[in-house]
């Protein structure tokens, strides 16, 4: 009875010992390394999804190439692309964007979007804008794009717009367009 005791004992000794072995600083490491490795694959799989993410939002923002797709950019709700499209039109002098640069002028609700079709309009130099540019001059309710109307038509031909320009004179708040304003109508007033 006592041999049967004692290989007990040692079947119980033995699991304690397998069991500990088991649970001991070798198991910890090896969940350790690998929870680490599963952390890094959710990781890497994180990045590459922002990537691809990245990359669609980046092509969707980009402009289409050449004067046609520029010009149907303006028609984009994605902001950013219309301003990329109506920055590029401008540089080019893009005669052909002008209706569309103009419709963005006096429907859009965006301030940077008037804006930068305002600059394009500026850019462009054609004079087939300028009454669209005077009727903004004295009705659009933002100052910044008051004012590149005002950078718009000196650059194009002030001598055209002196009666709105009066107009804009005498309602302006903004006390960066008035002053441009009135140095405007003094010089042009002088030259006429």
């Amino acid at each position: 009875m006592k041999k049967i005791v004692i290989i007990i004992a040692m079947f119980f000794i033995a699991a304690a010992f397998v069991n500990a072995q088991e649970t001991g600083p070798i198991k910890e490491a090896e969940t350790e390394i690998e929870e680490a490795s599963q952390e890094a694959a959710v990781e890497e799989a994180t990045e590459t999804a922002i990537e691809e993410i990245e990359k669609k939002v980046d092509e969707k923002a980009k402009p289409k190439e050449g004067k046609e797709g520029y010009i149907a950019d303006l028609s984009s709700n994605d902001e950013n692309k219309i301003i990329a499209a109506a920055e590029w039109l401008g540089e080019k002098e893009e005669k052909s964007a002008v209706p569309d640069l103009v419709k963005l002028l006096k429907n859009d609700k965006r301030v940077k979007v008037r804006m930068h079709a305002t600059i394009a309009l500026g850019l462009i130099a054609d004079e087939s804008c300028i009454p669209a540019l005077n009727e903004a001059l004295t009705s659009d309710s933002n100052a910044d794009v008051r004012y590149s109307v005002l950078l718009a038509i000196h650059r194009i031909d002030p001598s055209k717009s002196l009666d709105a320009i009066k107009k804009a004179k005498e309602t302006e708040s903004d006390p960066y367009v008035l002053d441009y304003l009135t140095k405007m109508e003094a010089k042009w007033f002088e030259k006429k």
